[in-house]
């Protein structure tokens, strides 16, 4: 890691080293811990650790300024700026929605990737303890939003059917982050599971990792988000398998616990299966789903399934105008007026239920290759840090797993750009750069 050639020798110089760097790690905990608590403190988090880092230590930004991620962000800043810039020409009237979503698609990943990743090598703190302190914002988030006060026929709504769970969230984004949490659970049992010298200790840290996994698997049930099922059914148990085999020292011992997995599974399921609102959710639109599948689209009820083909005909139909450079940000509810899907249900909707195509309507093919572009560097590091034993086995389980489910569930979603969205990115991107900008930083500073 640099530093500032002033403080080399000089005492005084040394000690405010230190107290901006504890300063940068605070804000790196603090935004790590509210990332899926508090979207407000979340990006309190992140602007200080940007001021601190643009301020205090410019020089280690400049050894940055080859790497691809960072040019990747910059180009993308730029192409946002233009066509935000031309869509306000275009569409005065939308200025403020045009501005707004612009400033939200500027955090989500690209530049808070990399001011976290910056103060991720300012610091020894394990990565798991990243992703536990926002694992312990999600929990809490669901903890203090219940109400406690009738906890009895709030949970009851919620095993009955009629209340969808949502605290806070979307129940749609609810239901992925709890995927996403439980993965993290299941492939990082070693952290709550692993020998401890006091039994005491034992018991207590099996009965948090349990109680964990009971909140969000109740989460994921109660939100009655079925993309987000079908999503965690699809990866969940490749996952679980993976993580087995590597726990088990021979193939007998993997075909047993296989067995004991699959027979645990199969009988939390059917125990799920029996409530109300399973089958009043899998039940609900059949209909519909019958009749598309006859490929009858005429005449589809305004129902969730017919509401998204109608919101992706309206996606098309624009899009197809102007494919390479898309119509700017902002302008999805606009869309979706002049098609008439907002008239068929008393909700506005501001996308189209699906971030590739929010990707592509904004900024076209274009912008849709660097947001992807973001995506696939940080697949790579997090492949890279691996292969050189920077990142564990089960950091980079959780890190390529929770995308896998991100990127499923945004297929007919919008994960990407939801309140939190961005920050599952930033977080994962920057634990995968960690490796990266060490190596670049611990090289001599270019003046």
């Amino acid at each position: 890691m640099t530093r500032d050639h002033a403080s080399v020798g000089n005492p005084e110089a040394d000690r405010r080293t230190r107290i901006w760097d504890g300063v940068g790690v605070f804000a790196l905990l603090y935004f790590a811990l509210f990332a899926f608590h508090d979207v407000a403190r979340a990006n309190q988090g992140l602007l200080l650790m940007a001021l601190i880092a643009v301020l205090r230590y410019p020089r280690e930004l400049w050894a940055l300024r080859g790497e691809r991620m960072l040019r990747l962000t910059l180009l993308f800043l730029v192409y946002l700026v233009v066509r935000a810039w031309l869509a306000t020409r275009a569409f005065p009237e939308q200025a403020a929605q045009i501005v707004d979503a612009a400033n939200n698609w500027a955090i989500t990943g690209f530049l808070g990737l990399v001011v976290t990743a910056f103060w991720l090598t300012r610091t020894r703190v394990r990565v798991e303890w990243l992703l536990g302190l926002a694992l312990a914002g999600f929990i809490g988030r669901i903890l203090t939003r219940l109400d406690w006060s009738r906890i009895g026929a709030q949970l009851q709504g919620f095993v009955e059917g009629p209340t969808r769970a949502t605290f806070g969230y979307s129940a749609v984004n609810l239901g992925i982050w709890s995927a996403i949490a439980l993965l993290g659970l299941l492939v990082c049992w070693r952290s709550f599971l692993r020998r401890r010298r006091q039994p005491a200790a034992r018991v207590a840290t099996a009965a948090l990792w349990l109680a964990c996994i009971g909140v969000c698997g109740a989460a994921l049930v109660f939100s009655q988000a079925r993309s987000a099922w079908i999503t965690a059914l699809l990866v969940l148990p490749l996952f679980a398998l993976f993580t087995l085999h590597r726990a088990t020292r021979s193939p007998r011992h993997f075909v047993a616990g296989a067995l004991v997995l699959v027979i645990g599974g199969a009988f939390a399921l059917a125990q799920v299966a029996e409530l109300d609102l399973i089958e009043q959710r899998v039940a609900y639109e059949r209909q519909t789903i019958e009749q598309v599948l006859s490929g009858d689209f005429d005449a589809l009820p305004a129902d969730s399934v017919g509401l998204r083909l109608a919101m992706y005909r309206a996606f098309w139909d624009d899009w197809r105008e102007r494919p390479w450079f898309g119509w700017g940000p902002g302008l999805m509810e606009r869309a979706l007026d002049r098609a008439g899907v907002n008239a068929m249900t008393e909700e506005r909707f501001t996308h189209f239920h699906s971030s590739y195509f929010d990707v592509l309507f904004q900024f076209g093919i274009v912008g849709a290759l660097l947001v992807g572009g973001m995506f696939w560097l940080i697949v790579q590091r997090t492949l890279q840090s691996r292969a050189s034993g920077q990142l564990s086995p089960e950091v980079t389980q959780c890190i390529l797993g929770g995308l896998l489910i991100f990127l499923i569930a945004a297929l007919v979603n919008e994960p990407l750009q939801s309140s939190n969205g961005g920050y599952l990115v930033v977080l994962f991107g920057a634990i995968a750069h960690r490796a990266h900008y060490r190596s670049l930083l611990a090289r001599p500073a270019v003046d």
